[in-house]
């Protein structure tokens, strides 16, 4: 962080349950101060200020743990009135991100996304000069293009036209010429940061290995081959399946019949001894339907489900942690679940 409260190096992708000290030493920042002091001595007038938690070193000034009169009282007073530029830039900081405090409530967006617009904000405001308001007006207007989103791949690649949605969202809020470099420096940002919060649950985990103990999975899923890949290998979840296919790399993709008789052949089953898990009904519960799967089961997040579900699913469940017991309770004998393979959709 500057003198000027611009903070120069950001790192959103741990717990808060994690030490600083942690932090620190998993972030970026770490090493390129250690590979800069090689050779040169100490880091003058950029020194990282840290407290009794971290490590005394070239680059790191930590307090005194005593305030001994003389020369060790001056130098801890002059740490903690640094401290206190920090803490102030984190007090505004909080103030603009109700997510980062805690009188804030809840978070008021999903930790993934709150983590995303955390680091492009920051890079529009520190470096490229935008306002907090404006810079959030560039992130949820990027978030609204992204819903409606329709890609060709014969015309464009995935990168290209994310980077697109920046230059419009930028050029729309801030007007000026189409700045590509600024753009492309969101995007890739915006990315890096969406894949490394992308993780599968312990909970998730262990009921996928519970699960293909006893039946054949497989991951489907629509939407363009780098996207989808660089997500299924961020998340780590290649070793719960038995196949994994992405819609983009197919002739046809959900709810299109032709995928999931693929699915099913690579499963080596029949359709009818086949069960479709998903929370779209048009792609994923339509498409089960199409077909002719044994049967489709809805994970409805919400708390209540629609009044005129259509299409309709056999099974409707709150969590995809509900389904093993769901699976137990509807099949006829033990022998049963050997015949069943399931099709699992993100």
């Amino acid at each position: 962080m500057t003198d000027d409260g611009i903070f120069t190096s950001v790192t959103a992708r741990f717990p808060s349950s994690i030490h600083d000290a942690q932090v620190f030493y998993g972030s970026r920042l770490q090493p390129a101060l250690a590979a800069w002091l090689e050779g040169k001595g100490w880091l003058l007038g950029e020194q990282e200020l840290g407290d009794h938690g971290y490590p005394l070193r070239p680059y790191l000034l930590t307090p005194y743990p005593v305030d001994v009169p003389g020369p060790r009282a001056r130098y801890n007073v002059a740490h903690r009135r640094t401290r206190l530029a920090i803490k102030q830039a984190f007090g505004l900081l909080k103030m603009r991100f109700q997510c980062l405090h805690l009188s804030g409530g809840p978070l008021l967006q999903a930790p993934e996304r709150a983590g995303k617009t955390f680091l492009v904000i920051n890079i529009l405001q520190s470096e490229h000069h935008c306002d907090e308001r404006e810079a959030r007006m560039i992130c949820d207007k990027v978030q609204a293009k992204l819903l409606k989103e329709c890609h060709d791949p014969s015309k464009m690649c995935i990168t290209d036209l994310r980077i697109q949605h920046w230059e419009e969202a930028i050029q729309e809020i801030k007007g000026g010429t189409v700045n590509h470099n600024l753009a492309a420096e969101c995007y890739f940002l915006w990315k890096t940061t969406r894949l490394q919060h992308l993780t599968l649950a312990e909970e998730t985990q262990g009921m996928l290995s519970d699960l293909r103990k006893v039946v054949r999975l497989l991951l489907l899923t629509n939407g363009d081959p780098q996207t989808q890949r660089e997500k299924i290998e961020a998340c780590a979840c290649q070793p719960y399946f038995d196949a994994i296919v992405v819609g983009g790399e197919q002739k046809e993709e959900k709810p299109a019949s032709s995928i999931f008789h693929h699915c099913c052949e690579l499963l080596g089953v029949q359709p009818e001894d086949c069960v479709m898990v998903g929370d779209s009904l048009d792609t994923d519960i339509q498409g089960g339907l199409n077909a002719g799967l044994k049967a489709t089961i809805w994970i409805n997040k919400a708390v209540t489900a629609p009044k005129d579900t259509f299409p309709v699913p056999h099974y409707i469940i709150s969590s995809v942690l509900d389904l093993p017991g769901l699976l137990q309770n509807k099949r006829d004998a033990s022998s049963e679940i050997n015949k069943v393979a399931g099709i699992c959709s993100v």
